[in-house]
Formats: C-alpha cells, sequence, structure tokens
C-alpha cells in the first residue's frame, strides 16, 4: 500500500535483506535526498505509525537504526518525527557513535532544533 500511494519508494524493493535493513531504515536513506518534500514525511509518518518502539529502534548489520541513518543529513522534520515516535537518540552504534554524536557533525542550524525536542521529552 505504501509503495502504492508514494511510487517513489520502488527502490525500496530492491535493497537486499542480508545487511539487517528495515523499510525504516530504508526511507530514512531515501529522506536524505532521494524523496521530495511532503512525500518524505508521509512515508516516514505512516511507518512509524505502524510499527513498535522495538522495530523502530532496530539496527541493521553495522548496529544503526533508522535514526541514525537519517541524522546525517536528512530534514530535521524527519528527525522530529522519529524521536516523537520514541527512535532511540542515544543508542550507540558498532562504531560507538550515537546519533546525538552525529548531529554534532551537521552543517546545518537545525540541530539546536533537536537539542531542545530532546530537552522536552526527557531524554
Amino acid at each position: 500500500r505504501l509503495i502504492e500511494a508514494c511510487p517513489s519508494l520502488v527502490e525500496v524493493r530492491t535493497i537486499s535483506k542480508p545487511y539487517g535493513w528495515t523499510p525504516l531504515h530504508m526511507c530514512s536513506q531515501a529522506a536524505k535526498g532521494g524523496l521530495r518534500g511532503k512525500d518524505k514525511e508521509q512515508i516516514m509518518r505512516k511507518l512509524l505509525e505502524s510499527m513498535s518502539i522495538a522495530t523502530i529502534n532496530a539496527t541493521n548489520g553495522a548496529g544503526k537504526t533508522a535514526l541514525h541513518i537519517a541524522s546525517a543529513s536528512a530534514p530535521m522534520s524527519i528527525i522530529q518525527l522519529m524521536i516523537e515516535r520514541q527512535a532511540d537518540p542515544r543508542q550507540r552504534d558498532n562504531y560507538g557513535n550515537s546519533c546525538v554524536d552525529l548531529w554534532k557533525n551537521r552543517p546545518d542550524q537545525g540541530r539546536g532544533l533537536i537539542e531542545q525536542k530532546l530537552e522536552l521529552i526527557g531524554q
């Protein structure tokens, strides 16, 4: 249904499973630049609404959650949406990096918004 509603997600079907990527990982990768504007938020919102917290925080082969993938360069609105749905920004990947660490390296000014959001939800 999701792919029918948002045809720009067709490439999701072609990513292989051995790497441990969930649909949310794939969508987070696409949110970095492959999807356009409102499509990004609409797709992420639908995925997040259909997932448990455990699935939202699932890790791939490198120990990265979907939030790790999005944290590098996805729009801050996507990251805020993920945090609101209980994505854990302090979970560390296999290299010891948390999403909070990754935000420190973002070139944009949006990271301050994320830090404020973390304070509001007590993380």
